[in-house]
């Protein structure tokens, strides 16, 4: 089962924090004398004015330029604003220094959300060479100010080893538990996909699908996924392909291609929905094309057999070429054959050792008794 990638800083900052105060054009020139004056709030909202266009013409460089004085001032949202503003590039030049720099005062102020995206430059490598620490240092920082999303992020370093951090699958997990406790359903189905390999906590089926449930009812398409597959093989709950099928759909229709890839399947079987060959391969396709490597290899064997399309080898060999670059040992696998044959594609015996070669790297067996047989090392 798949996890979700770490939550990037941009992710989190796609608005601005705070709204403009209501009469806005009746307020513009006050707010300015009272910013004049040395008052950060009203920098703040007049900030936001500009920003936001209301009461005033938009204007994100001077929205810029006022978050800059409200931060100076000790205003830490300010901070936070601006070095948004900086690190996006919208109304100044991008500057991941200058944005580092406001990032920092925010969060030494005390607002999480700044030391998130200050953490996020880090991963990122945005302040020089990518550093674990530093970004696991902040990320914490805002996890304990309450903002799940950094001890999310803190989760997947953990449980990943990413950027020289040694793996630790149980801190992951106390990490993930407390991001899904927060309602960031990212964590909890990551924290589900520990429960199904064990990896740190106890291999639990029935947790691992509650928590899916969690997320999925919470719009994370990836865990009506694997909750999918769950029901498909009644494992921690009662096995149900017409459910499974739901999930699936549930998926495939929110964007998640492997749900696509997997409701195709169930059609060409004929589980839990009916049988429905032309059905399943527009499922893969549509896989596909949404990145789901599977989806393709599934689609290539559907056109190399004419099973709900016509024949078509060549077709075939397109899509078992896109499998194959998404590492799916047995679309390299049959490519190499259709290569070997010439069918769909030009005969080419050292194309076809090469494609046996990958798919014996991705464990293919055949593939590498194939490989060897045609003088490969």
């Amino acid at each position: 089962m798949t996890t979700r990638p770490l939550i990037a800083a941009f992710i989190l900052a796609a608005t601005l924090l705070g709204a403009a105060p209501a009469g806005a054009g009746m307020k513009a020139a006050l707010l300015q004398k009272a910013c004049d004056a040395g008052a950060a709030k009203a920098c703040f909202n007049l900030g936001l004015m500009h920003f936001q266009g209301t009461g005033t013409p938009r204007d994100m460089g001077r929205a810029a330029a006022l978050f800059g004085r409200a931060c100076a001032a000790g205003h830490v949202m300010s901070c936070y604003n601006a070095g948004l503003q900086q690190e996006n590039g919208m109304g100044v030049p991008a500057d991941p220094a200058r944005a580092g720099a406001f990032y920092r005062k925010g969060c030494d102020g005390g607002f999480a959300k700044a030391c998130h995206n200050l953490g996020g430059l880090y991963f990122g490598g945005k302040l020089g060479r990518p550093d674990g620490s530093k970004a696991m240092a902040l990320y914490a920082r805002a996890c304990d100010g309450g903002m799940a999303r950094g001890c999310y992020n803190i989760g997947f370093i953990l449980e990943k080893g990413a950027l020289g951090v040694p793996r630790d699958a149980a801190r992951a997990a106390a990490f993930y538990r407390k991001a899904c406790d927060g309602k960031f359903n990212q964590g909890c189905h990551n924290l589900g996909t520990l429960h199904v390999a064990g990896a740190g906590v106890p291999r639990d089926f029935a947790r691992a699908a509650a928590l899916f449930a969690r997320a999925c009812d919470g719009g994370i398409m990836i865990g009506c996924y694997n909750l999918g597959i769950l029901r498909a093989g009644g494992l921690g709950v009662s096995k149900d392909a017409r459910r499974a099928a739901a999930l699936y759909a549930q998926a495939c229709q929110g964007g998640y291609a492997g749900g696509c890839n997997n409701l195709g399947l169930l059609h060409d079987t004929g589980r839990g929905v009916r049988k429905d060959a032309a059905r399943a391969v527009a499922l893969y396709l549509k896989a596909c094309d949404g990145g789901f490597a599977e989806g393709c290899h599934n689609g290539a064997v559907s056109y190399q057999n004419g099973e709900g399309v016509r024949k078509d080898a060549r077709r075939a060999a397109t899509l078992y070429l896109k499998a194959c670059e998404g590492k799916i040992a047995g679309a390299c696998f049959n490519l190499a054959v259709l290569h070997a044959q010439g069918a769909g594609v030009p005969r080419d015996a050292a194309r076809a050792r090469l494609l046996f070669g990958r798919s014996c790297k991705f464990g293919h067996q055949d593939g590498c008794r194939q490989y060897r047989a045609l003088g490969g090392q």
